[in-house]
Parts: C-alpha cells; structure tokens; sequence
C-alpha cells in the first residue's frame, strides 16, 4: 500500500513522534509510506519538504531572498516585513484584513512529490503555515483521505482549543482571546470559521481522533458534514524505547543525585504555552514545600532552556528540548512522579510515555486525560468521576487549576514509596493494554483498507 501522511513538522512534539510511530511500522511491515512535511528537519530519505517558496512567482521568490538579507543584518532586520509585503501585495492584504493565511501554493501539487502514486492521503497538523485548506475539496475527489485530528484547530476561527468559549459551535466572532495560538493580530474569527465551513462542505473525509473527548467535540463542529466516518484511534507507544529502566541507573546516566525526589514535567517551550498550565505546578510545589519543609526534592522541567531557579526552597532545573526519545525515556524512569496540568488537552503521549516508564501521573483532568489515567483515590482531592483502588490504579486525576490539590496529590505519593511502585507497576500494565503502537497501526491499516474499497465502489458507480 502507497501511503502519503501529511504533516507541518517531521520532528518536532507529540504528534510527531506519532507520525515517526506509524510512517515506520508501515515501511517495517512492507508498505511504502512517504512524510510530506510543510518543514523537514530529520534527515530521513522517506521524508520531502513541502517547497511552497518555490512554487510563488519570480517576483516572489525575489523579494524572499531580500528578506531574508535583511533578517541577518543588525540594523536592517525591522525592514523584512516590508520586503514580504513588496513581493507578495495581495498576500498581505489578506493577512492584514484578518484572514488566516492559506497561500501556500505548493500544497495542491502535494502527492506528486513522492516518487509512488498514494493510495491513501493520511493528514496531520496542518496548521502552522505550510497547507492550503482550499485544497481539501480537489484532494479528497482524487484519493481516499483521512485526518487525524490531534487539536481543535479545524473547527474553530483560529485557534488549537478554545478556553471558555463555545463559539465555535455556532460561527465564532468577536474572539475573546485572539492570543491563543495560533494566534491572529485583529478578529477575522467569523471570516475564517465561514470560508473553513465552505470549504468541509465540499470535502468528504474520514475522521479520526486519538480520544472519544475529541470526537465528542468534532461531531458537534462544522467538520461533522465532511465525515465519511468517525474513528477513535488512540495513540500508540513506541515500548521498544518508552520503558522502565533501573531508576538509580537512570540517573546515573543522567548525572542526577540518587538520595533525592524528583518530580519531572515536560512541554516544548511550557511556560509560553497558554494550553498548558505551569502556575498550578509552581504553586503547587510552593504549597508542598510548605506541607513538607524537610524534604527537598528536584523539580526538573524537560523541554526548556532556562538555567537553574528555585520554587520556594525547592530547586528547578530546565532541561532543554532532546532530540533522542531513548534521552526522554530515561528522564521519565529517572523521576519518582511525573506532573501534567492543562487547561485544555487531548491526549498528551507524555503522559503514556511516562507511564510506559513506571511513573506515576499527576495530571488535571481535563480533556481526554482522563482517558489516559485510572485515579487513585487521594485525601485532599475532590475528583468525582470514577476513582480505583491501588490494584488498579495508576495516577492521580485533580481538578482544573486547583494547586492545593496538586500539592495534597505530590505529597500523598512521596510520603509513601510503596505505592509509587506500585501505581507505577500499574500504569505499564493499562498502557500496553491499551496504548501500543501495534494496535494503533493495526487500526489505521484496517481503516485504509476499507477506505479504497469504498473509494473505488464510489468510483466504479459513478463512472
């Protein structure tokens, strides 16, 4: 089977490493799968870079080059927008007037830039500046397509989640938070949720999300009169590199004291993400460092680039971004508890790599993390949906934004060893019932199978 999947990065977070997860068990198992990525950054002969620059016009491509002269130059730099704006008037002139930005001409030539003819269109992210959404009507007449979706970003007027806001039920408009990433400079949510609206009408897709709380929320969006089918396809974990490594060998390779607690949380770029919630964390530690003054555990934060700070009298210390996932692994092994608060989330893989590795999860229950974790029932914390006993249990689910039941989670679990191990026990045990990248590619195939089937039925009737 010849498989395309679409994507903005090759490397980069979560849903990358999906994407490297499914692209090489297909070509493991005899496929001939392809990543066209709108930004390569692995070196990888099975992967091609969306060229978008080179597909716009000379006059274009010019004024590119300018700018990106100018990008370099101490004194000059302030002028590159104008050198964009120069080469690409009409472009601009969608932006400024609060479109979100879709010129990104290479995208229709898509599937003719891998040597194979796709039998099957696999779609990722597709925000981030690299897709024409305009595309999807011709695309998905020409092959079988299915998209994944690992965010709202589709359905709304810009951005990934909304935060208290429901308008993307019904047309969107006078935004209340124009900041949330994607983030747009002036309201153009009306417009945009109109022209996406359109554009799904025309556009016949199958759908997949990695949690029934996704697809709960894509039924009741514009996207639902698009849907062929509707699918829950869970993430899988990679076992072969998330598992549980000795703990005093972890941190021995990791050069991490072997007499202290560590609590570990992770993100790219966390403290600038408005999806994820970092204040709870810090005041949750603060609060633990005041129910607990004689202990002293390490709070390391994987994926920043800050040095060395303290919360209250605890040390943090930010790890920056790794690269290898087997570097990622042994953190997770190396920490006693991993800690995840959100505001609004999907299926964070951190949280099932983490459990993978024998480390039990502190997390909001927001999103489809509950999905993910079997609560423990914890003094101090009001979770009031389904809680298990410690034979089952594999983390702690606390309420959104709520640092004191955090702190009462973190404390509950470092003043009692016996029953990390325990949950950590657990957790390995859910996640490779349930979260295995055998299973999931297995899901996906099926799924393709059926999608050709269809497609050239659909075909041979109207032919």
């Amino acid at each position: 089977m010849n498989i395309l999947i679409v994507n903005a990065f090759d490397v980069y977070s979560g849903a990358e490493r999906c994407v490297q997860n499914i692209h090489t068990s297909y070509r493991q198992l005899g496929h001939e799968s392809w990543i066209a990525a709108g930004f390569k950054r692995f070196d990888d002969k099975h992967t091609v870079e969306i060229p978008n620059d080179t597909y716009r016009s000379s006059k274009a491509q010019k004024w590119l080059k300018i700018e990106s002269f100018l990008r370099r130059q101490h004194f000059l730099w302030r002028l590159s927008p104008t050198a964009r704006t120069l080469g690409q008037p009409e472009r601009s002139r969608q932006i400024a007037a609060r479109q979100e930005d879709f010129d990104f001409p290479a995208t229709w030539d898509i599937p003719n830039l891998i040597p194979v003819k796709p039998d099957i269109v696999h779609l990722h992210v597709l925000q981030g500046g690299y897709f024409d959404l305009r595309y999807l009507p011709e695309l998905t007449k020409s092959f079988p397509t299915v998209v994944t979706m690992h965010d709202c970003y589709l359905f709304t007027g810009h951005c990934a989640y909304s935060l208290n806001c429901d308008r993307w039920r019904y047309g969107c408009g006078e935004c209340p938070d124009l900041g949330l990433p994607p983030s747009i400079p002036k309201d153009g949510t009306a417009f945009n949720f109109q022209r996406k609206n359109q554009i799904f009408q025309k556009s016949q897709l199958h759908i997949c999300t990695p949690s029934a709380w996704l697809l709960n929320r894509t039924e009741d969006s514009i996207l639902a009169q698009s849907a062929i089918s509707k699918n829950v396809i869970p993430y899988g974990i990679n076992f072969d590199v998330f598992h549980k490594t000795d703990k005093t060998e972890a941190r021995r390779e990791l050069c991490l004291p072997l007499d202290r607690k560590i609590l570990l949380f992770s993100g790219t770029n966390v403290s600038l993400n408005p999806y994820k919630d970092v204040t709870t964390i810090r005041n949750s530690i603060e609060m633990l460092a005041e129910m607990e003054p004689d202990q002293n555990p390490i709070c390391l934060l994987l994926g920043e680039k800050k040095a060395k700070d303290s919360i209250a009298s605890m040390q943090l210390e930010s790890v920056p971004f790794q690269k290898d996932p087997k570097r990622v692994a042994l953190y997770y092994s190396a920490a006693d508890v991993y800690l995840h608060a959100a505001h609004r989330d999907n299926l964070p893989l951190a949280i099932l790599e983490a459990s993978a590795c024998g480390t039990p999860v502190i997390a909001t229950g927001v999103g489809g993390i509950p999905e993910e974790i079997k609560s423990l029932s914890c003094p101090g914390v009001e979770w009031d949906k389904e809680c298990f006993d410690e034979s089952k249990a594999t983390g702690i689910l606390v309420s959104k934004s709520n640092p004191i039941e955090m702190a009462a989670a973190i404390h509950h679990l470092l003043k009692n060893p016996d029953l990390i191990e325990q949950l950590g026990k657990n957790a390995i045990e859910h996640v490779r019932s349930r979260f295995t990248t055998e299973s999931e590619v297995t899901s996906y195939l099926n799924l393709y199978e059926q999608m050709i089937d269809d497609f050239q039925s659909e075909n041979s009737i109207t032919s």
